[in-house]
């Protein structure tokens, strides 16, 4: 598996869209398909923070995951986040978020942050305690509950 700037590979953005429409945009009012395909346009131009990484074996997309700025307005003292971790259900449970998760810490570094926040829901919180975030507390987004969670990269000693 390679992962790589979704700058690098800009033929997977309409899939991701598709994705990203199908799994969550869909169930906000107003949204629709062609916002989230200018969204996901926006950080396949990028290979700086706002932007996307993907995942992908022998040509395929196998996953997906953005860098973004400021995702939760309820929050905006939290500055870079991780949002939109996405991996097919025929390809789950191949160690992929994981593998894009850990990427998206490398580069986050590289671009000198320091600390990246996440929102997910109950059942993916263990997935993220297990790679060493914590969590802040409870939140609401769009009438599901999630938990904020944050990591710091480069810890105090």
């Amino acid at each position: 598996m390679e992962i790589s700037p979704l700058a690098e590979h800009r033929q997977y953005a309409s899939v991701i869209a598709n994705w990203y429409f199908d799994e969550w945009a869909s169930k906000v009012p107003n949204v629709t398909i062609e916002m989230v395909q200018s969204d996901i346009d926006l950080k396949a131009s990028n290979t700086e923070i706002p932007c996307s990484l993907v995942a992908h074996e022998n040509g395929e997309l196998v996953g997906t995951l953005e860098l973004k700025i400021r995702e939760d307005k309820q929050h905006p003292e939290y500055e870079h986040w991780i949002g939109g971790v996405y991996v097919p259900t025929l390809k789950r449970g191949r160690g992929i978020a994981k593998a894009l998760i850990c990427k998206s810490k490398d580069t986050a570094i590289d671009n000198d942050v320091s600390c990246l926040y996440l929102q997910c829901e109950s059942h993916n919180v263990g997935l993220y305690t297990g790679l060493d975030f914590r969590p802040l507390h409870q939140s609401d987004s769009n009438n599901i509950q999630t938990t904020i969670m944050c990591i710091d990269l480069f810890p105090k000693n």
